[in-house]
């Protein structure tokens, strides 16, 4: 008996692509109102001184890809990957190949069907995909179609949607290769997990002008070739170099303390995890103060734990984060600006070190709150820091962040 005579003709439906808000970022990525950026007072003495939705539904002419690179450092599975059932796996290489390839069509493995899912489970995929993967730049959204048999789904097929055609990926992919191969080679002399996070942290913030208005934002396109970017493209980037420098890294959207939509890292070093938000190590980052007078790079959200991070950010990623615990990595300890317990013999040696190697600033971090608040009120409120590091005729500034207990002290001509 034929399908029609059984009154079950089989007919197609299409659900338009599931847009990519999710990643897009319409944010300030704004510094905690704790991150205080003031002139150190001589005791007695007056102070010194929308980023665009992408139009998912916009029809673009679909060719094959002549030339588009894939990234062989870059594993095919990432964290997101691990946290997907058996079923939702089959779809994953499906789905990343055929954004890799800019396919029109890929048809999807029935198994996954039989088992149960639907055409709405593909959205959890797509995620893992691009999460996993942020050298797909040119990825910003999905449409499926279904076929089904009566009420019974029996098979899907995944387009992906693009900002260019396979031809303007291929170029600015091979862009984005000769930039980062630039930065990558710079960083080989390095051994140790952690100088080669702090190295490209430190790179990306140094060569990127955060700007709003950037073009390419969402995307590591406009970190390595427009060197503007926001906070995603910003932990995009930072989370393809060290991918590419064999270290896991995972992007982490959600809000910052504002509630605005914000981005930043997961990052596995020596076998330990830590959060790193590399926007917000821009030191002059929506500050009002002239660039030559704050230091050029804040460590403080480089390599810290879920304690000191869940102040400013709250992620909202469907998959759960590990626990952060690990200070071994962080910037303070292994620089040795990290102090336990309150030390004069520590304290007098920094400053002491900053003057004889005629330093401009000089950064601490303390174990506990209580401690930073006694080092502070001493050295600041106190004016103590004055017959510590001799600034001479220059203004001393100072930051201070209590959420993650830290201080740093520079000078400036100003």
């Amino acid at each position: 008996m034929d399908m029609e005579n059984r009154g079950e003709r089989m007919h197609k439906w299409i659900i338009c692509a599931v847009t990519w808000i999710v990643f897009s970022l319409f944010s300030a990525c704004a510094l905690p109102d704790l991150v205080s950026w003031e002139p150190v007072e001589r005791l007695e003495e007056p102070p010194g001184s929308q980023e665009t939705v992408p139009d998912i539904n916009r029809k673009e002419e679909k060719q094959r890809p002549t030339a588009l690179t894939k990234v062989k450092e870059i594993q095919e599975t990432g964290y997101a990957f691990t946290y997907l059932s058996e079923e939702e796996k089959i779809w994953y290489p499906e789905i990343l190949c055929g954004l890799q390839n800019m396919e029109d069509e890929v048809a999807l493995s029935q198994e996954p069907i039989k088992a149960g899912l639907q055409g709405e489970d593909i959205d959890k995929v797509f995620q893992a995909v691009v999460f996993d993967h942020p050298e797909l730049f040119y990825v910003n959204g999905y449409e499926y179609t279904g076929y089904q048999l009566g009420d019974k789904l029996v098979s899907l097929e995944f387009t992906g949607k693009y900002t260019c055609t396979p031809e303007e990926a291929a170029v600015r992919g091979a862009e984005i290769e000769v930039a980062a191969t630039a930065v990558l080679d710079r960083l080989k002399g390095l051994t140790s997990q952690y100088d080669i996070c702090k190295a490209v942290y430190e790179t990306l913030i140094l060569e990127t002008e955060y700007c709003l208005e950037s073009a390419e934002n969402q995307n590591i396109y406009s970190v390595f070739v427009n060197h503007s970017s926001v906070c995603q493209g910003y932990a995009k980037a930072f989370q393809y170099l060290c991918l590419r420098m064999g270290i896991d890294a995972t992007l982490i959207v959600g809000k910052d303390y504002t509630g605005e939509g914000h981005a930043w890292n997961l990052v596995l070093l020596d076998g330990n995890y830590y959060l790193s938000d590399i926007t917000w190590g821009e030191a002059n980052y929506k500050q009002d103060y002239p660039a030559d007078t704050v230091p050029e790079i804040n460590y403080d959200f480089f390599l810290v734990t879920s304690e000191e991070m869940q102040h400013t950010h709250l992620d909202e990623m469907w998959y759960p984060l590990p626990k952060c615990v690990s200070r071994e990595c962080n910037y303070f300890v292994q620089e040795g600006l990290y102090m336990e317990q309150y030390d004069e013999t520590f304290l007098r040696q920094l400053f002491a070190g900053a003057n004889a190697e005629e330093k401009q600033q000089v950064s601490i971090k303390f174990d506990t709150k209580e401690l930073y608040l006694q080092v502070k009120d001493e050295l600041v409120e106190q004016g103590r820091i004055f017959t510590l590091w001799d600034s001479g005729d220059k203004q001393l500034y100072y930051s201070s962040n209590e959420n993650v207990n830290t201080m740093t002290f520079w000078m400036t001509n100003e």
